[in-house]
């Protein structure tokens, strides 16, 4: 299951544009570890 889900769930600038859609501002994406893991920082409107 946590491999059929990771392989579809949308990283990087693909996770930051849907943030920005929604109506986050100030969007990063803060890669960990080699790009292993990353922390997603947003602000809400």
């Amino acid at each position: 299951y946590l491999s059929d889900s990771a392989s579809v769930f949308p990283y990087g600038e693909a996770l930051n544009n849907i943030l920005r859609k929604v109506g986050f501002i100030d969007v990063k994406a803060l890669p960990q570890t080699l790009g292993v893991a990353s922390i997603y920082v947003a602000s809400k409107k």
